[in-house]
């Protein structure tokens, strides 16, 4: 997968998370995603501090559904 194509299926993620989020996960969200954002991300592309934001702030059972299931699964090749 490009780094492109890897960028944007995180943003899907992210976009998915908003979807899916609670006024509080919403807020949550809103406030410590940017954060992670500045981190490694920004440096070396390292998505961990942002996907351990987003379990953190949505649970560890969460899982994107519906459109943004399917684009991010299109988008990393594994079409449903």
């Amino acid at each position: 997968m490009t780094a492109l194509a890897e960028s944007l299926r995180l943003v899907l993620l992210v976009g998915a998370a908003r979807a899916d989020a609670t006024p509080e996960q919403l807020d949550a969200l809103r406030d410590r995603i940017p954060e992670a954002m500045r981190g490694r991300y920004v440096s070396t592309g390292d998505e961990t501090e942002v996907r351990a934001v987003l379990l953190d702030v949505m649970g560890r059972d969460w899982k994107p559904s519906g459109e943004w299931a399917a684009q991010i699964d299109r988008l990393s090749g594994a079409e449903t």
